[in-house]
């Protein structure tokens, strides 16, 4: 009996029962989602070495019996290759259709649907099983663009790192090993460093915090000639779900969104750690002149997250907005920004309050006219002068959204 850890390469020996010294073992399942064989193999004392891949999540305990070698014709050796270590970790191999249709549908929230739209639900996550990235995949990447950062000189920049507590250098240093381990970065040198922190995400469905790695790219954006190009409107696309009475939202990997890089351009958008300085093998949606991908790049090898996607809803939120069958209406953890927004004290807070209150502007008519004492401040950098107009002004926007307006569907 030997065990085959879970996601692992082993190299085994079988007992050769005939007298071939060198031949072929058959690809063989020898128990659970282990695989043997698919190699040529030459023996000795009855005994030839081959590998065995378990690329399922649990250890399996297999027998191999004695196996007959198959004649094959001469083999270069060339073809020939050795099998160096005795165990290796496997990320790409994947697991069953199964085994994956049933991760995924577990990592669901499918609670709130009947039995039969539950059925059509799963049979949609069978049909497109590979699409659902699971917890230590290896994520892919966008292989039909590559990403290049042009600069308006030569010249490198060298940010200072910035300093972290140890709670969150442990975050930090288990976050960068695994991505290494992933080949997403590699240990290296440049003149290009950029400081990384850390930020807190949404807990997890126990309550656990969970945290988010990012890089602060401001210096290298700053000096990277910019591209222009188009976002699609939200207004038209809100329009486009008039007749719409379920709703599904999927979100992508946003770390599986990413772009190979030329060698010149990979050595620009470097990161600093304690110990040395890590470089992306693929551009990072931090950087300026990455555009959004296009359908066609959403269907290359790009990953969907089972647990942040829903199916079948008869409400979900949508870039600050919620949508149901009735109509769009703005998003109540906005609305209570806005509502809990004091008074503004210069220009900037003018900016901030009109760039909050702008995203739902469709939802007050004449939203322009009942701006304009607020708008009419922008125009002095000076300290402010907040009269009655503004004040009527700030109350009245502020009352219009939280009133939760909702606009029907065309």
């Amino acid at each position: 009996m030997i065990t085959i850890p879970a996601r692992t390469q082993t190299t085994l020996y079988v007992n050769v029962s005939n007298e071939l010294r060198v031949g072929y073992i058959p690809r063989l399942r020898v128990g659970g989602n282990v695989i043997l064989g698919d190699a040529v193999v030459t023996h000795r004392d009855e005994k030839a070495y081959c590998h065995a891949i378990n690329p399922g999540e649990q250890d399996q305990e297999i027998i191999v019996l004695s196996i007959d070698l198959e004649k094959i014709e001469t083999v270069s050796k060339h073809a020939i290759s050795v099998l160096a270590e005795d165990t290796a970790h496997i990320n790409s191999v994947s697991i069953s259709k199964e085994d994956q249709v049933d991760k995924v549908t577990k990592l669901r929230r499918l609670d709130h649907l009947n039995q039969e739209k539950a059925e059509h639900a799963v049979s949609l996550i069978h049909k497109h099983h590979d699409l659902f990235h699971l917890p230590g995949e290896t994520l892919g990447n966008t292989n039909v663009a590559s990403h290049k950062i042009t600069t308006t000189d030569n010249q490198s920049i060298n940010t200072k790192q910035y300093s972290f507590s140890p709670i969150h250098k442990n975050e930090i240093d288990r976050q960068v090993k695994e991505l290494l381990d992933n080949k997403v970065t590699e240990e290296s040198k440049s003149l290009y460093n950029s400081p990384q922190w850390i930020v807190l995400k949404k807990p997890d469905s126990k309550g656990n915090n969970r945290w988010k790695l990012v890089i602060d790219f401001r210096a290298l954006n700053e000096k990277t000639l910019g591209d222009a190009y188009s976002l699609p409107n939200i207004t038209e696309i809100l329009d486009q779900l008039g007749s719409s009475k379920y709703f599904s939202d999927l979100t992508l990997r946003r770390d599986s969104i990413r772009y190979p890089c030329p060698k010149k351009t990979l050595r620009k958008p470097r990161f600093l750690r304690p110990l040395g300085t890590i470089n992306l093998n693929e551009c990072h949606w931090a950087l300026r002149m990455l555009q959004p991908p296009s359908k066609e790049q959403l269907l290359a090898n790009l990953k969907h997250q089972p647990d942040k996607s829903e199916f079948l809803r008869k409400e979900v939120g949508y870039l600050e907005h919620i949508i149901n069958e009735d109509g769009v209406k703005p998003d109540p953890k906005k609305i209570i920004a806005v509502k809990n927004f004091p008074r503004p004290k210069d220009p900037k807070n003018i900016k901030q309050f009109l760039g909050l209150a702008g995203n739902y502007r469709r939802f007050i008519p004449g939203f322009s006219k009942e701006a304009k004492p607020l708008t009419q401040l922008l125009k002095t950098e000076t300290a402010i002068e907040w009269s009655k107009k503004q004040e009527e002004a700030f109350c009245k926007l502020r009352n219009l959204l939280c009133s939760e307006p909702l606009l029907q569907h065309p």
